[in-house]
């Protein structure tokens, strides 16, 4: 079960459920920037109704945690990071996350937000495994996660392309 969360803070962020009344034009734009090309829904057809309704429906779904990711200095929304599906029977969750705002990538944000939802959030649900999957081409996630303590698994959870690499993260 996931537990209701409102607020997670870490030194420089502030993380929580995105809601109907968040103001979604940056992750509008996230979501149609054509740059994000390692992000697999990127749509140049998105519209706030799609958004709103997306995230309505991970808010409802109980193997889904969808986070927004704020800067604690400004407030402004600079990201989001899902966690589906939550396996709670064999312990894992899947792991996504976009940096949206071009300029808190490279800063060591991703490693901090895996950080603080896993040992805040994760844990105390009993999930011990975060596993992923990201594009062998995308150099710069592999050492964000890399950093953070994600390492090839001994047993792939994931069914994945040749062109895509499964990492997980233990407790």
């Amino acid at each position: 079960m996931i537990p209701k969360l409102t607020l997670l803070e870490t030194s420089r962020l502030i993380i929580k459920p995105l809601s109907q009344t968040d103001n979604i034009e940056d992750y509008l734009g996230w979501m149609k920037d054509k740059s994000n090309i390692f992000i697999s829904s990127i749509n140049q057809n998105y519209t706030k109704a799609d958004l709103y309704n997306f995230i309505r429906t991970k808010n409802l779904d109980s193997n889904a945690l969808l986070l927004g990711i704020f800067d604690k200095i400004t407030g402004k929304h600079i990201g989001n990071g899902k966690f589906e599906p939550i396996n709670f029977d064999e312990k894992y969750a899947v792991f996504g996350i976009l940096i949206g705002d071009v300029n808190f990538r490279g800063r060591g944000i991703v490693v901090e937000y895996i950080h603080a939802c896993f040992h805040e959030i994760l844990i105390p649900m009993n999930i011990t495994k975060l596993v992923l999957s990201v594009s062998k081409l995308n150099t710069n996630a592999i050492r964000a996660y890399t950093k953070a303590g994600f390492v090839p698994p001994a047993q792939p959870v994931l069914k994945l392309d040749s062109m895509s690499l499964e990492l997980e993260l233990t407790n």
